[in-house]
């Protein structure tokens, strides 16, 4: 039996504090998903990448800056 490889896709959800939410999604459509082997724990890495760069924003949230 052959497989058809249509997409590939993995997402993460995310809250950091009472103000922020959001979704890292990893996507690989057509046939270059055939290529590619991930899991849904993908983005995960991603996030902690961003960590540093969010933190900052989450931190003048909660002292009331703007």
């Amino acid at each position: 039996m052959d497989l058809r490889v249509v997409n590939r896709t993995a997402a993460f959800v995310f809250t950091l504090g009472d103000s922020f939410f959001g979704t890292v999604v990893a996507h690989v459509t057509g046939p270059d998903a055939a290529r590619y082997r991930f899991t849904s724990a993908l983005p995960v890495p991603v996030f902690k990448a961003l960590v540093p760069a969010l933190l900052p924003l989450v931190d003048d949230a909660a002292s009331g800056a703007s």
